[in-house]
């Protein structure tokens, strides 16, 4: 076999290797895909879909095998947004970081009539919706509480999405509210018409004033209209 031969046999040699070496790594389109299958549970749990992402450019190439299962991380766990940093580890302990960019929708809540400020909303009178957005908040809890009644903070239109600005979980006893303060006097159990300074639910402790006092005192809430003060 002559040089020339001998060179080309190898270059042929050398050609299919790499391209079975690259015909085992996962592509772009195919490590978009992993990413956002991997990804999608996280926000799920945060009543978001995940509907697309894009790896930009990354600190480290490395071949990751089809056989490969690595983990992906977010950098930021305080909230997510469309632009951020994604870490994928392998078993061995690589790790790359890329640019990603991430398309996602989250779960919003629209009122299906319109409401003035001080009205008491239902859950039988909002409706879920799905809306594109650039920022998910991790503690976003809107209407994902107990809670069946809300306090409307400021007038809002028909089919408006609702945040925190407009609506507020309703409280057993509301700041302002007219309450009954029981204190015991000796072995005697007094009543006393009062007032809630501070609001709360079941068995929080509220600043009250007595109707007979000029000093506030604190009661803890026995119910949506009876608040025990302990003298």
């Amino acid at each position: 076999m002559n040089h020339s031969a001998f060179f080309s046999f190898w270059l042929v040699v050398i050609l299919i290797a790499f391209k079975v070496q690259a015909s085992s790594c996962l592509n772009k389109a195919e490590l978009d895909s992993y990413a956002l299958n991997y990804l999608q549970p996280l926000f799920s749990e945060r009543a978001a879909r995940l509907t697309n992402i894009e790896l930009g450019d990354s600190n480290l190439s490395f071949c990751v095998s089809r056989e490969a299962r690595p983990t992906i991380s977010i950098s930021d766990h305080g909230a997510i947004f469309t632009k951020m940093w994604l870490d994928m580890t392998l078993d061995n302990g690589k790790r790359a970081r890329y640019k990603a960019h991430f398309t996602f929708e989250k779960r919003v809540w629209r009122v299906k009539h319109s409401h003035h400020a001080n009205d008491v909303l239902t859950l039988n009178e909002v409706k879920p919706d799905w809306q594109l957005s650039t920022r998910l908040m991790l503690n976003d809890t809107l209407f994902d509480s107990p809670n069946s009644h809300y306090k409307v903070l400021r007038s809002i239109r028909k089919n408006q999405i609702l945040s925190n600005k407009e609506v507020a979980a309703l409280m057993l006893v509301e700041t302002g509210q007219d309450v009954v303060a029981k204190y015991h006097s000796g072995s005697i159990m007094l009543e006393v018409q009062a007032r809630a300074l501070k609001a709360g639910n079941l068995h929080d402790r509220i600043t009250v004033l007595l109707s007979n006092q000029n000093e506030p005192v604190e009661g803890i809430i026995q119910n949506s209209t009876d608040v025990y003060v302990q003298h």
